[in-house]
């Protein structure tokens, strides 16, 4: 297929859209990066794959939230 090609958003997604790349072509340029990026990403069905990658990266992960927490104000 080559050449451009429709797609047709809802007019809510759309507006979301808009919010970003305000032209025509940097409307493309997103829903085209943001359609690769989702693509290309493996997909995991297998519950226990997901819950072995948390937990290959809980501590980290457990660190960061600490981190971010500490810059919590409380008034």
């Amino acid at each position: 297929m080559n050449g451009p090609r429709t797609v047709t958003l809802s007019p809510g997604a759309f507006e979301v859209l808009s919010r970003y790349a305000t032209d025509d072509q940097r409307r493309t340029d997103l829903v085209e990066a943001a359609l690769t990026a989702f693509l290309v990403r493996p997909a995991s069905s297998d519950p226990a794959q997901d819950r072995r990658t948390i937990d290959a990266h809980a501590a980290e992960l457990n660190e960061e939230a600490l981190d971010v927490l500490s810059y919590q104000f409380v008034p």
